[in-house]
């Protein structure tokens, strides 16, 4: 695992994008606004194959690479909620998944 900060990203969201259970349409196209199609897909490949504790682990790793400072994280964060809100519901399963979240971010 040796990702760029787009791939990061893609992860992230993608991540945050299943906390519902569902990957709407609205939030895929959220996310390949974001990053290119071939980062979305080779994340994606990845990300199925990860556990939850991978996943967190990952999370945690690389947003202190990429977005180190309080402003970054801020930004962080702004991308996640966007993403929450692209297909009109909060859902209480991506109220949970924030809170658990802004813990690590």
């Amino acid at each position: 695992m040796n990702w760029n900060q787009e791939e990061f990203i893609a992860y992230l969201l993608i991540y945050a994008s299943y906390a519902d259970g569902e990957f709407s349409p609205e939030e895929r196209q959220l996310i390949l606004e974001k990053v290119s199609n071939e980062s979305f897909h080779r994340i994606m490949a990845e990300f199925s194959l990860d556990t939850e504790d991978d996943r967190l682990r990952k999370i945690k790793e690389y947003e202190g690479v990429y977005y180190p400072t309080s402003d970054q994280k801020q930004e962080l964060r702004h991308m996640v909620r966007q993403l929450f809100y692209s297909d009109k519901v909060f859902s209480d399963q991506e109220k949970k998944m924030w809170d658990r979240l802004s813990k690590i971010i």
